[in-house]
Parts: C-alpha cells; sequence; structure tokens
C-alpha cells in the first residue's frame, strides 16, 4: 500500500489568502469611504431637521405675535401698513402704539431681534430702534412673502 507521503511541517509552504491583498486595498477603503460618507450625509440631515425645525417654531412665535397685535391694536395697525395712509393719521402713534405691544410681546419671547416690514421693505419696527425708518431689500422681503404675511381684513 502506497500511501503519499506527508510532508513534514517544517517542509511546508507558507499557504498565502489570494482575496487578502484585495481586501486591504480595495474592500477596506471603500467600506471607510462609505461610513464616512454616510456620517457626513447623517451629519447635514441633522443639522437641516434643526434649521427646519427652529424656524416652524418661530413661525409659530410669529403668528401669535401678529394675532397679539391686531387683538390689542386693530385700529393703529391698519393705520400704520395701510397702502395709503389717510391724511390725517398720526403715523408715528400708530406705530408708537404697535411697537408697545411688540415689545410686551416680544419680551415674553425669546428672540434676539424682531423685524416688521412694511409692503415696500421700510422697517416700521425693530427691536433695535436705530433701523426703525430703513429701506431693506432681500429675499425674506419679497411681495411673495409679504403676501403670506399680509393681514386678513
Amino acid at each position: 500500500m502506497n500511501e503519499p507521503r506527508r510532508p513534514a511541517p517544517d517542509e511546508l509552504k507558507p499557504v498565502t489568502y489570494p482575496l487578502r491583498r484585495r481586501f486591504v486595498w480595495v474592500v477596506l477603503p471603500a467600506m471607510i469611504l462609505f461610513m464616512v460618507v454616510v456620517a457626513v450625509l447623517a451629519g447635514l440631515g441633522g443639522r437641516t431637521l434643526l434649521t427646519d425645525f427652529h424656524l416652524q417654531q418661530a413661525a409659530r412665535e410669529a403668528v401669535s405675535i401678529v394675532a397679539s397685535v391686531t387683538r390689542q391694536a386693530p385700529g393703529e395697525l391698519r393705520a400704520a401698513f395701510a397702502r395709503q395712509p389717510d391724511p390725517g393719521t398720526d403715523l408715528r402713534g400708530a406705530i408708537a402704539a404697535i411697537g408697545a405691544v411688540l415689545d410686551e410681546a416680544v419680551a415674553d419671547r425669546r428672540f434676539r431681534k424682531v423685524k416688521v416690514y412694511d409692503e415696500s421693505g421700510v422697517l416700521r419696527y425693530s427691536t433695535d430702534r436705530e433701523e426703525i425708518g430703513t429701506v431693506e431689500r432681500g429675499e425674506a422681503i419679497t411681495p411673495r412673502s409679504a403676501a403670506r404675511a399680509t393681514l386678513r381684513r
């Protein structure tokens, strides 16, 4: 009986794994890159989610402030933001009355700055009194955004 001779342990050649090199140089870096991309996208998604949440919360607060001003000073509000104010209207007095109501409403909330514009972009109220009366242009101050924020009469 001729059995094949088994080599001695010291005669064995070391076995190399043919896929190990490919795994180390291709698969492992691809997996790390994938995990980094997922982490970055998760961070950006979380940031966008938080920004949207805070903007929605600020919009709800703004609606409640507008409702408060509408309840407490409806005549002054219409006078201050009319397209063509009546000649006998005390515009400064109306804006001062609205400012007092807004100051009270804003004091209860944690807003850093509140600005109220008319349709032409003139700043009618600001928590920073030096800015009142200035004209500002920007994406947030457009006829489309003004139409969304216009008070229903």
